[in-house]
């Protein structure tokens, strides 16, 4: 009998699909990597960041100042994230020119789900016309 010796590393396909070939679940395990935070804002205003341990000393300092020079580019509290400005965030849905955007048909809703997916719809509604642009 021959020896199916396979190198570490290598996961049999059996282990990854089920008999009828759908993925099964990975098991996801964080990294043992160590980290620390660091402050690249004020005491008053703490912006903390992440950065590995094992990364060389001037690697750190080169992270920790790219980080305090663009630290306007990333959202620090939910505050926030509620408002955005336009000139920098902007959606656009892609259209051929030779087609027509269309409206798609109504999806039947769950009769039992109909007044928590009003509240919803309302409280964004709400959101959207309070927010500043």
């Amino acid at each position: 009998m021959k020896n199916n010796f396979f190198p570490k590393g290598f996961i049999h396909l059996e282990d990854l699909f089920d008999s009828n070939d759908v993925a099964r679940k990975p098991k996801m395990e964080p990294l043992r990597v160590d980290i620390e935070e660091v402050n690249i804002g004020t005491e008053d205003k703490p912006k903390l960041i992440k950065i590995s341990k094992a990364l060389p000393l001037e690697e750190k300092v080169k992270y920790i100042n790219l980080f305090k020079e663009f630290q306007d580019v990333f959202s620090w509290s939910y505050e926030d994230l509620k408002s955005y400005n336009t000139s920098i965030i902007q959606h656009k849905i892609p259209l051929e020119e030779d087609h027509k955007p269309f409206k798609q048909k109504l999806r039947r809703i769950n009769p039992i789900l109909m007044p928590s997916i009003e509240k919803q719809v309302k409280r964004m509604f709400d959101v959207q016309i309070i927010a500043p642009h």
